[in-house]
């Protein structure tokens, strides 16, 4: 049978394209992908580059990065435009993580910094609002008050329909719709010294400083009852994490011997119990305790009788003293006489990267963080002259690995005078403890059972006091906090005294005790909170709106607020009003080196239709931009081959902004 095949027709040849129609198919592609990019660059997602180190060391501006030479803790330095002015000189370093200030940077590698990290902005979440929109602790890019062709980045403290106050580094926000029912009348004093504030600003009034200060004063007394402390590690926790800052971390732990001097103290943990800058070993050899020795010991619980005796372990360089509170150690260190619980000496093994603890007393023996003060000092900044101020809000994190025994392990750690101690037993009990101002006796904050720390089993721990709320996390698990009732600020006391001066707060001191067990800690590190400085105004005339800008034609304003505290700064609350205008607070993670909320005092071309509806230090909301999340470039490396220019990616720095 034969079957007849279809053979289906073929289709037509194609005509080709004339030249011109090509050409024009081409352009209209052309001119879509830039109308797409433009539309995506305008309302989606647009690049940016981080112009000034003040949200170091959260994204960093034009700066070097450094590697200490006594610690090898990898670190970005500052270097600001006026730097580069003619020849630049070598440029000091300072360790913010040992110390060490025995590293420069030649003044040619100064003059080749590398650019500011860049960074991607979500714009489409701000202009949809709602839950999407600005929050608070949010990283948020804006258009200067100054220069509204030039773009900020700050990170977002306070938002419409509250006051805000900065008190001891913290953020404290009261609602105005509490203020406006408890306080009638509130209110509208704030506004009306706000318009006066402008008319300051526009050269149109001159406010008596000491009228303003009265006014201020009355304000907050009868806001006090209203502001509530702000607390990131709850409303926010990923922001918690990128502000807090390096203390020491023993990963890198200091090595001092390679460098040509020593420093008068090496950062670190030590069972030291006092140092003596003057020495005398010949009176210790010859049975005699040094004076010094003696007021060094005054009022601790190791107070040397006349009659103590003294015995030579090595001679010149080693002593024993018996005393009522245990045996003394008495050792020569470098320039120093170190004076050490003899126990607590043998007890404790931190020579290493790893600290290694090892008793069977059930007495408690201690190491304490020693060689520097906890401050709020930033390695970035390039002037490392400007008075660092002590700083409360801690954090120690390690991880733990018990070994044998059925003893515990003690954490200690205080802000001013509230003194917090977090214990963790073999058998799995763990608690907080709190003593208050002149307190004798401890009171419980809380306490969990959980199943006993076996040997050889890593445990991380994580013992923090920020904002006022103080916790105990094991293994990522907060296990015990404190609630309002047991913690809180007293706003009366905070007011009373200066946080920034020394002078007026106790030093924060950080201790890690053991006993009846063997066991090492790896990994150890103690940071500290972001303190928002309560600064003055301090700027006397304004500046340029770009750095790079030539004065040709332009004139310097006098800066009428010269001297005066920064808006919202302790005792001077500001006062955030919603819609129609809609009032942002911004500040830098860089207090010290930041211009922000606190110090704006210029207002731009672009804001002066507002009149005296603008308010000095705020951020209106159609001046927003949106929110930063993504660094894509940071400084890339340089090599030889490339010309010294950074052009190799840096995949490590990469990150997520928080």
């Amino acid at each position: 049978m034969a079957y007849a095949t279809q053979n289906p027709t073929a289709p037509a040849p194609t005509a080709a394209k004339s030249f011109a129609v090509t050409a024009r198919e081409s352009l209209e592609s052309i001119v879509v992908a830039f109308a797409l990019a433009f539309i995506f660059r305008a309302f989606i997602v647009e690049a940016f580059v981080i112009p000034t180190g003040s949200m170091a060391p959260t994204l960093y501006g034009q700066q070097i990065i450094h590697t200490c030479a006594a610690c090898g803790y990898e670190y970005a330095h500052d270097v600001p435009p006026y730097a580069l002015a003619g020849r630049p000189s070598d440029m000091r370093l300072k360790c913010p993580n040992c110390a060490s200030e025995r590293d420069t940077i030649p003044g040619d590698q100064v003059a080749r910094p590398s650019s500011g990290d860049r960074i991607l902005v979500h714009k489409w979440p701000f202009s949809v609002g709602g839950k999407l929109g600005p929050k608070r602790w949010d990283v948020t890019v804006f258009k200067d008050p100054h220069n509204g062709t030039v773009n900020y980045i700050k990170r977002m403290v306070g938002k419409p329909g509250e006051f805000v106050e900065i008190i001891h580094g913290d953020v404290y926000a009261a609602p105005l719709s509490v203020v406006r029912e408890k306080e009638p009348g509130l209110i509208e004093e704030m506004d009306q010294l706000r318009r006066d504030l402008h008319q300051v600003a526009t050269g149109k009034l001159v406010l008596n400083r000491r009228d303003m200060e009265a006014r201020y004063q009355a304000i907050n007394e009868r806001l006090i009852p209203y502001l509530k402390i702000q607390r990131k590690a709850v409303d926010s926790p990923e922001a918690q994490k990128s502000l807090w800052f390096n203390v020491y971390s023993r990963d890198f732990l200091p090595n001092y011997a390679h460098l040509k001097s020593q420093p008068d103290s090496a950062v670190g943990w030590s069972p030291r119990i006092r140092s003596v800058e003057v020495l005398q070993p010949e009176q210790l050899d010859a049975g005699r305790i040094p004076a010094e020795v003696r007021r060094a010991l005054e009022g601790k619980s190791w107070s040397l009788p006349e009659d103590s005796a003294v015995v030579v372990e090595k001679p010149g360089e080693e002593w024993r003293i018996a005393a009522p509170g245990g045996d003394l150690l008495i050792r020569k260190e470098e320039n120093r006489l170190s004076i050490y619980e003899a126990a607590a000496w043998a007890a404790w093994d931190t020579s290493g990267v790893d600290i290694k603890f090892k008793s069977d007393s059930k007495r408690r023996f201690d190491i304490r963080f020693v060689g520097k003060r906890i401050e709020d000092f930033y390695g970035y900044n390039f002037n490392t002259l400007l008075p660092a101020v002590p700083v409360g809000d801690l954090r120690l994190a390690f991880t733990w690995f018990p070994e044998a025994g059925d003893g515990g392990l003690v954490l200690e750690m205080n802000r001013h005078k509230d003194r917090f101690a977090a214990h963790l037993q073999a058998d799995g009990t763990v608690k907080i403890e709190h003593w208050g101002p002149d307190a004798v006796k401890p009171v419980l904050i809380g306490s969990s059972k959980r199943d006993p720390f076996r040997p050889g089993q890593a445990v991380t721990v994580e013992f923090q006091n920020v904002d006022f709320r103080v916790s105990l996390s094991i293994d990522g698990e907060e296990v015990v906090a404190s609630t309002d009732q047991q913690y809180a600020p007293d706003l009366r006391e905070l007011l009373s005294r200066n946080g920034e001066d020394p002078e007026q707060t106790i030093p924060s001191q950080v201790t890690i005790g053991g006993y009846g067990m063997r066991f090492r800690i790896a990994h150890l590190e103690l940071d500290r909170d972001v303190y928002y400085r309560s600064t003055p105004i301090s700027e006397r005339e304004s500046s340029p709106p770009q750095p790079d800008q030539p004065l040709a034609g332009y004139r310097r304003a006098q800066n009428p607020f010269y001297g005066w505290p920064g808006w919202g700064t302790q005792g001077y609350p500001i006062m955030l009003r919603e819609g129609p205008i809609n009032e942002y607070f911004m500040l830098g993670d860089n207090s010290p080196g930041s211009k922000d909320s606190r110090l704006w005092w210029e207002i731009g071309p672009h804001l002066r239709h507002l009149g005296d509806d603008y308010q000095l230090g705020t951020v209106p909301d159609d001046q927003l931009i949106g929110q930063a999340f993504f660094v894509y470039w940071p400084s890339g490396y340089r090599r030889s081959w490339t010309a010294d220019v950074g052009i190799i990616p840096n995949f490590g720095r990469m990150r997520w902004i928080r």
